[in-house]
Parts: C-alpha cells; sequence; structure tokens
C-alpha cells in the first residue's frame, strides 16, 4: 500500500518507548472520554436538583414575588403557556353528545 496509513506496519516499526506513549495516550483519551460523559450526566442531573432545592428553601410569599419580578415574569409566562399548549384539550359536552 504506497503512501497509506497502514497501523499495523506502524506499531511494528515502533520501539519500546515510543509502544509504551501510544498506550498511555490511548488510555488517557479513553479516560478524557469517560470524565466527559459523567460530567454531562451529572451536570443534567443537577439542575432540576438545584432548581427544587431552591424553590423549597422559599415561602410562599418569596415564590409568589420571584414569579412576579420584572426579570422572571416574560420566562415564567412563557413556560406557563407551553405548559397549557401541551394539555389535553378534549371537548366533553361534544363527547357526552356523541354518546347519548
Amino acid at each position: 500500500m504506497e503512501g497509506g496509513l497502514n497501523f499495523i506496519d506502524m506499531w511494528g516499526t515502533m520501539g519500546t518507548p515510543a509502544k509504551a506513549i501510544a498506550i498511555v495516550l490511548f488510555f488517557m483519551s479513553m479516560w478524557s472520554i469517560g470524565v466527559a460523559v459523567e460530567r454531562t450526566q451529572s451536570k443534567e442531573a443537577s439542575g432540576q436538583s438545584t432548581c427544587q432545592y431552591f424553590a423549597k428553601a422559599r415561602s410562599q410569599q418569596e415564590k409568589m414575588a420571584l414569579r412576579t419580578s420584572p426579570k422572571l415574569k416574560p420566562i415564567v409566562d412563557r413556560l406557563e403557556a407551553e405548559k397549557a399548549s401541551k394539555g389535553a384539550k378534549v371537548d366533553t359536552e361534544a363527547l357526552l353528545a356523541s354518546l347519548g
């Protein structure tokens, strides 16, 4: 294979120190990927628990004051609108009329 990259031939021509460095670098990269996955999972899990902890430590008056504050009001309104749009919209009168 002319001009190609052949890892088996490259491994055969490497000396012992170079092979040791390659092995160490391989394990370091695997360790790094593992740390990145663990950090991502712990960050996702901590987001909800942080919000729950923050809300739990507040009184009802403090929570209402936060909901109506000028900085948080648009965010709260958007979240409530999204929650309302996800709710099931069933016309119970039409459903009961079709049954009876």
